[in-house]
């Protein structure tokens, strides 16, 4: 099984606006508790690009507030070739539906 991890960028980001990007912990964590038979990778969007074309059984994408409209962009583009996509984050957390 292929896990892709994903950190929606920023507004100012897609903006071409680049600032510091602080690394996101709660990722890593969960990529180093997935079994070790699943193949995981991380991308960040606001260091690189995300590769849709890439293959991949399910994707994870952490979602805070100021992120959460790119993060239904790129789950929705993933869910049209039929990857299943799970959101967590604070911002699924504290607005469920």
């Amino acid at each position: 099984m292929k896990l892709e991890l994903i950190v929606p960028a920023t507004q100012e980001n897609i903006l071409n606006q680049k600032k510091a990007p602080c690394p996101h912990l709660g990722l890593a964590m969960v990529a180093a508790l997935t079994p070790p038979d699943v193949e995981v990778s991380l991308t960040d969007e606001n260091v690189t690009v995300i590769d849709f074309q890439k293959e991949t059984d399910l994707v994870g994408i952490t979602v805070l507030t100021i992120t959460a409209k790119r993060a239904y962009e790129i789950a929705d583009t993933f869910r049209t070739v039929g990857v299943k996509v799970i959101l967590g984050g604070s911002h699924p957390s504290a607005l469920p539906e």
